[in-house]
């Protein structure tokens, strides 16, 4: 069995490689199960009767740790287990009962022989449905002595606690409702939770008056919304 122990940095320019930079996004909920899947060339694995695989994950740092071995005598260790198919270069991880620092993104390396074959990876997100998430916002910030300011202020609303798709941001200037914020991005936070970025430009006079203000709704609940506004001279309520 392979030791489980290693961690390798980020800057390693092999593992930078073994990562897609598209991943499949899954979601599941603490305390249930998932099945992952990681595709190789079958080509390379297809000439062997025997091939084992690795299964790593990178950390929200971007830290690669070992998760656990798997070969065609050895399909079960703890929480994981999985099944091999050499045939179609198919390699499946399940991971039992879940936890939020389980969120991460997942990948394996196939050994047959001496050949080391990386595959495709997948992006977990771990996350109850029912906390109500937090709301805050940033900005560069302009301090007493500023008022003269007239270049253009980055607003930044962090959605807190959430999931792939389980909510929405509105941004509000001034009288002007919906107004247009950059598309929202989502990270894997290293606590295993779930956060959502987006961000507007005003302009000094809207920075100035004070009238800006982030809301979050849930896609599902109109109902359910939280948001924070942000007040002259860059503070914050929420």
């Amino acid at each position: 069995m392979a030791p489980l122990s290693c961690v390798c940095e980020r800057s390693n320019g092999l593992t930078e490689q073994l990562v897609d930079a598209v991943k499949p996004l899954r979601t599941a909920e603490p305390g249930g199960n998932i099945t992952l899947t990681c595709r190789v060339d079958p080509s390379k694995v297809i000439t062997y009767s025997f091939a084992e695989v690795t299964w790593y994950r990178q950390e929200p740092d971007g830290r690669i740790r070992i998760v656990t071995y798997l070969s065609s005598l050895y399909l079960k260790a703890g929480r994981y287990s999985g099944t091999l198919d050499n045939k179609n270069g198919q390699y499946h991880l399940t991971i039992a009962d879940l936890h939020r620092n389980d969120s991460a993104v997942y990948f394996c390396i196939a050994r047959a022989a001496l050949l080391f074959i990386p595959g495709s990876s997948s992006k977990l997100v771990v996350s109850d449905p029912l906390p109500v998430p937090s709301v805050e916002l940033y900005s560069s910030g302009l301090f007493e002595g500023d008022s003269d300011w007239t270049e253009p202020v980055p607003v930044l609303c962090l959605v807190r606690d959430t999931s792939p798709g389980r909510h929405r941001v509105l941004w509000t200037i001034g009288a002007e409702a919906d107004a247009p914020g950059s598309a929202e991005e989502g990270e894997i936070e290293p606590d295993g939770s779930y956060s959502v970025l987006s961000y507007v430009t005003i302009s000094a006079d809207q920075w100035n008056s004070g009238a800006v203000k982030c809301e979050v709704y849930n896609v599902k609940n109109v109902t359910e919304k939280v948001s924070a506004s942000l007040r002259r001279q860059g503070e914050l309520r929420s």
